[in-house]
């Protein structure tokens, strides 16, 4: 058992050996196809950079380059920047003239609007005037509104006070007519009652001398 066990440890390290032996092998393999694949692409971009020569070559083999068509193309180009340049200059120009233009229309809004004289801020005016008139109409409504309602309760407490006091003067006027008609009674109880105790008598006047 032991000796199988060597034999079975001994394989797995062989066939371990074989594994990365065979890993390598394949790094390896990669490594060359990454390295032939750069210097293909090396060979493609040498390929393309020597093609524009080639072709550069063949149109002056050809004649189509020459020195005189080589001037021609100089002198456009220089005719192009120029045009650019004064298009640019004219471009210039014309963008200081515009803000020119908004500065002094700027100044002028300014000026009117120290005048009250612009049409925006007059506008405003008229409707700050407008809101302000529209309130004092309102006020000077509810004021009189108002004092129509304080002059109902004034003349409303002034005719109940006034009925409060016809009524207290009556109510008294009453009572009083009343404690003295029961004094009167009372008065003329006792007279009578006085006069049935005193016995009849005679008063004899006396005569002149």
């Amino acid at each position: 058992e032991v000796a199988n066990a060597n034999t079975e440890n001994t394989n797995k390290v062989e066939n371990g050996e074989e594994i990365t032996e065979v890993i390598h092998k394949e790094e390896e393999h990669e490594g060359v196809k990454v390295q032939s694949r750069e210097e293909d692409d090396e060979e493609d971009e040498d390929d393309e950079l020597e093609k524009p020569s080639e072709h550069v070559k063949e149109i002056a083999k050809e004649g189509l380059l020459n020195s005189e068509e080589a001037e021609r193309l100089q002198q456009q180009r220089k005719d192009a920047i120029a045009e650019l340049t004064e298009i640019e200059v004219e471009f210039a120009l014309l963008r200081d003239q515009l803000h020119q233009e908004k500065l002094s229309r700027y100044n002028e809004e300014l000026k009117m609007c120290v005048n009250d004289k612009h049409p925006e801020l007059l506008r405003v005016y008229k409707e700050i005037a407008m809101i302000r008139d529209e309130k004092i109409k309102l006020a000077m409504t509810r004021r009189k509104y108002k004092r129509q309602c304080i002059d109902n309760q004034t003349h409303a407490m002034r005719v109940q006070i006034h009925q409060q006091f016809m009524k207290d003067r009556a109510d008294l006027r009453s009572g009083l007519l009343l404690n003295t008609t029961k004094e009167w009674y009372r008065v003329n109880r006792e007279r009578r009652s006085m006069d049935s105790l005193v016995p009849e008598f005679g008063f004899r006047v006396p005569e002149k001398l």
